[in-house]
This record gives structure tokens, sequence and C-alpha cells, in this order.
């Protein structure tokens, strides 16, 4: 990848999370990689790419997000824009993990019992764990909602009407639920065959992502009915 001696150096001078890195790597072979400044990623893509669950991915952008080492566009309709920020000076480190001291080692052992005590409270935890719970479900949705979307785009092949499926709440839902239970790559070359397969006799009819879900069993077993049949032919 071209990427400049200086941005090399900046980037061996800045401490990142090892997940995190992965997801920048996955941004500069995308991006410089293909001699393009941002390119559209779908979350499927950097999952598949990094073998990290959606969650950690989520998470990893958005540290990225936050050092400023990347720029996130939301393009509504299609996946996320994302361009790496060539501006190292502008980058925001992490904060840097504390060294005691062993001649503090009792006034830090003091310290961090008085914190232990104020934050073991029942009531404190449970605020604590709801917030970041809600603002990681919160994050994860944003960059979900780009792969919906993609999806949904998809059925244009085999529905004239498609665009009305993008506010179906019920269609959404079941296009996260594909999502999180296949393959990225196999759903989209499955929806990319569909209008062969709905013009076969008895094959499963099948013009949006409910359908799809609601039907994926009867689908495959089509399909490899289908196999067998061509198989038997060529013999």
């Amino acid at each position: 990848m071209p990427i400049a001696n200086e941005i090399m150096e900046a980037l061996a001078g800045i401490r990142i999370s090892g997940e995190a890195r992965q997801c920048l790597d996955v941004i500069l072979r995308k991006t410089y990689g293909f001699n393009k400044k941002e390119d559209q990623i779908s979350l499927s893509q950097f999952n598949l790419l990094t073998k990290m669950p959606k969650a950690t991915v989520c998470r990893s952008l958005l540290k990225l997000e936050k050092m400023n080492l990347i720029i996130i566009k939301d393009d509504n309709v299609k996946c996320n824009l994302y361009r790496f920020n060539k501006d190292f000076h502008t980058w925001k480190p992490l904060t840097k993990k504390i060294i005691v001291d062993k001649k503090d080692n009792g006034r830090y052992q003091k310290r961090q019992s008085a914190l232990t005590k104020k934050g073991h409270t029942k009531d404190t935890i449970t605020k604590d764990t709801i917030t970041k719970d809600n603002s990681l479900r919160g994050n994860e949705k944003l960059l979900i909602k780009n792969d919906v979307n993609t999806l949904i785009e998809k059925f244009s092949v085999v529905n004239p009407s498609y665009k009305i499926l993008f506010r179906n709440t019920t269609e959404r839902h079941a296009c996260e639920e594909l999502i999180e239970e296949h393959d990225w790559a196999k759903l989209l070359n499955l929806i990319d065959a569909l209008p062969d397969i709905v013009s076969q006799p008895y094959a499963p009819r099948i013009t949006t992502p409910y359908q799809l879900q609601r039907d994926m069993g009867k689908l495959m077993i089509y399909l490899n009915q289908r196999k067998r049949s061509n198989k038997l032919i060529r013999l």
C-alpha cells in the first residue's frame, strides 16, 4: 500500500489497541490499497476480515474515531464512508497506563480502597452498566443500520417496490437477523441469485428480507435438490 513514511512513523509512535489496529488496517487496505481517499465498508466486511464479533468491531471503530485516526461519514442508504485521517498532528492518543511507584504504593492502595468503597454500591454499578450498554447498543445500531440498508437495496433485483422496505420495521428486523446468522458474502450472492431462483417452477417466491428469513430452510432444500438434479443430468 502506498503510505507515506511520515504516516507510518506517526503510527509507530501512537498507542493503539490490537483490535482497533485490526480495523484500522482494514480501512487502510480498502482505501490506500486501492488508491482511494475513502471507501464504503460494511460492518460485515470488517467482521469478515478481522475475524472479530461485530460488537468488538463497533467498539474499535468508535475508538479510532474518538482518537481522530479515522473519519466516519454516514451515507444514509449505503455503507458508512471511512477515511483515514492523515493529519497526524490532530490525533488524540489513548491515556497511558498508570505505573505505580513502589515507594508510593501505600498511598496508592489507600486511594484505590477509598474509590472501591465509593463505587461498589448496587445503584452505581447498575446505572454505570446500563449507561454503557445503552451507549454501545446505540453505537452498534448506527453502524449496523448501513448493512441493513445495503441488504434491502440488494432486493431491487426481484422487487421493483423495494424502496418501501426501508421504512418497514419487520423487514429491517429480518435483515438484522439475516446479517447476524449468515455469512455476509454468501448472503449477498444468494440475493443476487434470486431472479434466477424465483423464475424456476416450485421454487419459493422470495422478494423481501422477511420472506428470505422465513423461507430460508425451504430455499436451501430447493437449492440442494436442484444441485442433485443437475448432477444426475450430467451423469
